[in-house]
């Protein structure tokens, strides 16, 4: 009778912690933003473990937002472009709670003619959540095979960028499953490993960016958002010049997009409250 284990499982626990067999994680082991469940804050999770988000001030949102005004000032291509591609970049850390609980947030596809700031645009629209790395935007060619993809998928929660994708995503048929099954359901990949069934999470949403229009699978195409990037709209050297003073854009790391990340935790602020 349930009466008679009351308390059985946390008796169980103790034992496998006191013989060392089982693991304790004290801090979430993904980068992205979650719930501690140690202490039921909202916190930011990286490398270095988790730190509480706290509400912005007023100031520092508006600073955030300035950024953005310069970008829809400077920015020589189509407006309603820019704000697709940063609303998209706004959503891109909730994806997975979409797909799990309402409905599945489609990836997006940049594409077109070189020297229209694809790549540089899908930095900018995650800068609100998280600092732009090598875990965030990737080469096509680290995302040729099944396991590099569900590798990919699972290391951080805020979105990835992936660029030229190439052949990962035209010709080959596995690559693709795992794709598709990332972008609607938690588990992008199942597998056995040394006799046990591992199944791999797919946390992060995918951007890809692109020279030229690859995909051609339906399946894909139903999942995806595609904008086009015409000729008419690359940066000049003029152009580059303005982006480079107006941003202090040194690097992808050293610039001041850094100031929007008041904004991305102004909003995950008010979604968890």
């Amino acid at each position: 009778e349930p009466y008679y284990f009351h308390g059985i499982i946390n008796r169980i626990i103790s034992e496998f912690e006191r013989l060392d067999l089982i693991d304790v994680i004290e801090d979430v082991m993904v980068p992205g933003v979650f719930i501690n469940h140690h202490t039921g804050k909202l916190v930011r999770s990286d490398e270095n473990g988790i730190v509480p988000i706290i509400k912005p001030s007023i100031d520092e949102v508006r600073e955030g937002l300035n950024v953005w005004d310069l970008l829809d000032e400077i920015y020589p291509g189509d407006e309603s472009k820019l704000s697709h591609i940063l609303r998209w970049g706004l959503l891109s850390p909730f994806s997975f709670i979409r797909k799990t609980k309402y409905g599945w947030l489609p990836m997006l596809y940049l594409f077109g003619a070189s020297r229209t700031s694809k790549t540089t645009l899908a930095e900018i629209c995650l800068s609100p959540y998280t600092e732009i790395t090598d875990e965030v935007s990737i080469g096509g060619g680290a995302f040729d095979t099944v396991y590099r993809i569900g590798e990919a998928l699972s290391r951080q929660g805020y979105g990835l960028i992936i660029n030229e994708p190439g052949n990962a995503i035209e010709t080959k048929k596995t690559n693709l499953d795992v794709i598709k099954r990332g972008v609607e359901n938690a588990i992008c990949r199942e597998k056995q490993e040394n006799g046990v069934h591992v199944r791999i999470p797919a946390y992060s949403n995918m951007l890809f960016t692109a020279n030229s229009f690859i995909p051609s699978n339906d399946a894909f195409i139903r999942r995806t958002d595609y904008i086009e990037f015409t000729k008419n709209e690359r940066m000049s050297d003029a152009d580059q010049k303005v982006f480079n003073e107006t941003f202090h854009f040194i690097s992808r790391t050293n610039n001041d997009f850094k100031f929007l990340r008041p904004i991305g935790d102004f909003i995950i602020f008010y979604v968890h409250e």
